[in-house]
């Protein structure tokens, strides 16, 4: 009997060291957890300055200033009248300064290389922008509808202007594309109603759709070298004259039509090369072109 009893007893405690363990487990898990908590509540003062770190924002007055890092401030902001971009940075991410409508003027330093997408877009009050030497790239939308937007510069250094870039800048006149640029964008300078001269660079090999639709451009003098003339690239404008190069193989539809004042074409070739180009019935609905001068002799148009 004492026995059986004492094995019961040997028994029943076996039973009872795995429910000790388990308490020990669960006590260790608590803490773990209670530990993670302590270290969270401790770390947040610390992830509070490396947030200040990489947040760029730097409001001083009217004044902001744009240090680097990859935070958009584009909130519709009407408080700041100056941007300035710190010295040191490469890139002015996309939509870094969208609808800072108040903004009048921006200081971008040398070093800059690329301009995001959207960048300066409906900053509607900025009427002067100057970029360093050192841009290479110019994002889609980047200046688009910049309707103060008066005058420009561009440096040689830029290779690359995106879709849109200049948009509805309605108060844009005049322009001066970089020597770099191969390829105007499809709607580049769409809507600038106010731009009535631009230069084209000797090595540009293609005008987009619409690029220069909806100015009020009143010359072109294409390169040499453009092979594409884009559909509608300079439908609507003001264009007196047009100079079409030798390379040019196809005129796409609408390319200069509704150009009320447009009544002459020169073309650098011959007659017959005229007549071997490929043209839409409509690359100049609407334009009353009467004479294409070519090398050889005129024509009449149709």
């Amino acid at each position: 009997m004492i026995e059986n009893e004492q094995n019961e007893r040997v028994e029943e405690g076996k039973q009872k060291k795995p429910k000790k363990a388990k308490l020990k487990t669960r006590d260790v898990i608590i803490l773990s957890i209670a530990f993670l908590i302590l270290l969270f509540f401790i770390a947040l003062p610390i992830i509070g300055i490396i947030t200040t770190a990489i947040d760029t924002s730097t409001p001083k007055g009217d004044t902001f200033t744009y240090k680097g890092g990859s935070k958009k401030y584009s909130t519709r902001n009407d408080e700041y009248t100056h941007l300035v971009v710190k010295k040191g940075v490469e890139t002015i991410v996309d939509e870094c300064f969208w609808e800072f409508s108040a903004a009048l003027d921006v200081s971008i330093p040398d070093g800059v290389k690329t301009i995001g997408s959207g960048a300066f877009m409906e900053c509607s009050s900025l009427s002067e922008v100057t970029l360093p030497d050192g841009v290479e790239t110019i994002g889609r939308g980047a200046f688009m509808e910049c309707s103060s937007l008066s005058d420009v510069s561009l440096p040689d250094s830029v290779t690359e202007i995106g879709k849109h870039a200049f948009a509805f800048c309605s108060s844009l006149q005049s322009v001066v594309l970089p020597s770099g640029i191969e390829r105007i964008e499809d709607y580049t300078f769409f809507f600038c109603s106010s731009l009535s001269s631009a230069v084209l660079p000797e090595g540009l090999t293609e005008i987009g759709a619409r690029a220069f639709s909806g100015t009020c451009l009143s010359d072109a003098v294409i390169p040499d070298g453009v092979a594409r003339i884009g559909e509608f690239a300079f439908h609507g404008t003001k264009l007196r004259e047009a100079v079409i190069p030798l390379g040019v193989t196809r005129l796409e539809r609408f390319s200069f039509a509704d150009c009320s004042d447009l009544t002459e074409i020169t073309y650098r070739g011959t007659k017959e090369q005229w007549n071997a180009i490929e043209k839409d019935p409509n690359w100049m609905k609407g334009s009353p072109v009467a004479t294409v001068h070519c090398v050889d002799g005129d024509l009449s148009v149709e």
